[in-house]
This record gives C-alpha cells, structure tokens and sequence, in this order.
C-alpha cells in the first residue's frame, strides 16, 4: 500500500517560490488519498480536488518553463517533455473522472505521487542547481518576478 507520508524538507530543492509550488502539489495528492482511505468518496470533493490539481499544475509548470526560458536552461526540452506527459495524464484523470468512465483509485494516486517526487528529487533538483549557479537569476527574479 502506498504510504503518503508528509511533506518534508527532503523534497525542498533550495527555491523558495517552486517549493511552495511542489507542497501544494503534494498537499492536494495527500488530500486525494485521503479522500480514497478513508472511504470519504465524495465525487464532489474528489472532482474538486483534481481539478485544483490540473489546474495547479499548469499555473506551476509555467512558471517554471518561463524560469527556464529566461535563464536559456540547456535541458529545457527535457524537462518541459515530463511536464507535458504529468498534465496530460492529469488532465486525463480527471476527464475520465467526470466522464464516470473512471473512479480515483490507489494506482492513480500512486502514479501521481511517484512521479511528482521522482519528478522533484530528479529534474527539478538538477535545475535548482543551474540557478544556483547563474548569478543572473538574482537579478531576473528581483525585476520579473516580484
């Protein structure tokens, strides 16, 4: 059985704005699988919840696309490549889920988690790095994104 564990420091790749991002991601995937433990099957509430998930999902991978873009990242295709695949099955989810034609089911939830934490400790790690080491996103963030 999976095991939903809390966020932790573990997943945090050291950028504050897209940490804040990936936690909410999680906390959403968190709330799905507790909606399907805990036998609280309320289509609604779980409608709702992958819904705000495909759609949180797609304000953040924006962001952090744009952050790629602008920062010339040499991975990006790489990167944006998962990102597509993440939405799209997302977005899938969640029309077969309002379609009748599928239930949230463990597998769903365990497919998203591990993809969003392999997702995070993999790409996105490797990415913070990149910033990491461009002094120019001091300078990018402080006139663009604030």
């Amino acid at each position: 059985m999976l095991n939903m564990e809390e966020w932790g420091d573990k997943y945090l790749i050291g950028i504050e704005q897209l940490d804040e991002h990936h936690k909410h991601l999680y906390d959403l995937l968190r709330e799905s699988y507790d909606l399907l433990v805990l036998k609280n099957n309320n289509d609604g509430r779980i409608g709702k919840v992958l819904d705000s998930m495909s759609d949180y999902a797609t304000y953040h991978i924006s962001t952090e696309e744009d952050w790629m873009h602008d920062l010339k990242y040499p991975k990006q295709t790489e990167h944006t490549q998962e990102h597509l695949e993440f939405v799209h099955r997302v977005s899938e989810f969640s029309n077969n889920f309002k379609n009748g034609t599928e239930h949230l089911t463990l597998e769903i939830v365990t497919f998203l988690r591990e993809w969003l934490v392999n997702h995070i400790m993999t790409l996105d790690k490797e990415f913070a790095a990149f910033i990491s080491n461009e002094a120019r996103f001091c300078e990018m963030t402080a006139s663009k994104y604030h």
